[in-house]
């Protein structure tokens, strides 16, 4: 593995056990949150079938619902950021789809 120093790549540093790390404390909230966020996903989306089939959704409606969320949001991530591009309104649009989110 190299370690990169000065745009050069030099094995100095990994033999001495030194490593260069920096991380950006400005993108810290936001990187915990998206860690912890799809850490939660990743724990709660292989029961969300076993959870419907429980509430008496046949196989066929759990297929669908679970199948229909990415084009869901294919389509709709990109008319939203258009929409908050157009109006120059960025901060409102999140909150909008955060709201709405929770609503749902």
């Amino acid at each position: 593995m190299y370690v990169f120093i000065n745009n050069k790549k030099t094995k100095e540093h990994q033999r001495e056990g030194k490593m260069d790390c920096h991380v950006n404390q400005q993108h810290l909230v936001i990187k915990s949150f998206y860690f912890f966020f799809l850490a939660g996903q990743a724990c709660l989306k292989p029961f969300l079938p076993v959870y419907q089939r429980q509430l008496g959704l046949t196989t066929i409606h759990t297929g669908i619902i679970t199948g229909v969320q990415p084009f869901i949001g294919m389509l709709v991530r990109p008319l939203i950021g258009a929409v908050a591009d157009r109006h120059n309104r960025h901060a409102e649009m999140v909150s909008v789809a955060m709201v709405i989110v929770m609503a749902l």
